[in-house]
């Protein structure tokens, strides 16, 4: 072993280690920026500047922990009343946003790859791609009650729309960005067309497929909070529009912060696999 392959473990480490401490102090600067506006809030609440419109910072964060841990459900809310009320509601989303996520991949991702390789799929779905990719996903909210009815089928549905075309046109994209030199290299070398696409473009195109993936998640997401409000009777999207007609703005607010915290879960999920393969794909150049 040279001295050459002992240092790149060394940098490796000392870059993510500087990586590491600037995301830290990123995070205390927006912490810092954040602890103003909440001592405003509470300040505000406390002497009757916000009125019941929006309740105290501290009751909406005993709210999100009674839903979360001990409040039952059932009353004017729904779900079991075995279980917390947040706790329940959540789950309900977040099966319907897995399920609609889970088909958009599975059928966004071969149709991205096919796309991007083959013309003649990308001259005919091209046309329908670009016609149906600007209609909102809420638009679509009429005829997915129609087709299905009230609860689950149509809200995945919703879901599934909303996320199928960034994950498409993302893949689509990373295809077409794969580098024409691997793959003349890859030629030359007497590769067939299946190993370039599995080998060569597919490693190619990942970042991009990860990209379109956590672009799909946040509009998938926002969409199920929205079809929740209208065809269904469970999820986040129930709980704050029931919250708001009894007047309940704290569990508003806590189903809004819930709703937060998911999408920002989901999307460090997202974003841990991208670096744990971008630095796998580093090691594999270096090496």
């Amino acid at each position: 072993m040279n001295t050459s392959e002992l240092r790149i473990p060394a940098a490796a480490s000392s870059k993510r280690s500087g990586i590491a401490n600037a995301a830290t102090a990123l995070a205390r600067r927006r912490f810092l920026v954040v602890i103003p506006l909440i001592v405003i809030w509470e300040l505000g609440a406390y002497f009757g500047a916000t009125g019941t419109a929006l309740p105290a910072f501290s009751t909406v964060v005993e709210t999100f922990l009674r839903g979360l841990f001990t409040l039952p459900g059932a009353g004017p809310y729904g779900g079991p009343g075995d279980v917390p009320i947040l706790f329940y509601q959540a789950g309900s989303s977040l099966v319907r946003v897995g399920a609609g996520f889970g088909f958009a991949v599975l059928i966004g991702i071969p149709l991205g790859f096919a796309m991007g390789y083959f013309k003649t799929a990308n001259s005919n779905l091209d046309p329908i791609i670009s016609t149906l990719r600007p209609i909102p996903p809420i638009a679509w909210i009429p005829l997915a009650i129609l087709w299905f009815g009230l609860g689950m089928k149509p809200t995945i549905f919703i879901i599934f729309i909303g996320t199928l075309f960034p994950i498409v046109l993302n893949t689509q994209q990373g295809v077409r960005g794969a580098s024409r030199r691997l793959t003349e290299f890859a030629l030359v070398l007497g590769a067939s067309r299946g190993q370039i696409l599995r080998k060569v473009i597919v490693y190619e195109a990942f970042p991009s497929v990860i990209t379109g993936m956590r672009v799909g998640f946040g509009i998938g997401w926002m969409s199920v909070v929205a079809a929740e409000m209208i065809a269904a009777k469970s999820g986040l999207g129930y709980l704050i529009m029931t919250a708001r007609w009894v007047f309940a703005t704290d569990m508003v607010l806590a189903g809004m912060l819930m709703i937060g915290l998911i999408g920002f879960g989901g999307d460090l999920v997202l974003r841990s696999i991208e670096a744990r393969f971008m630095r796998w794909r580093a090691a594999m150049v270096v090496s």
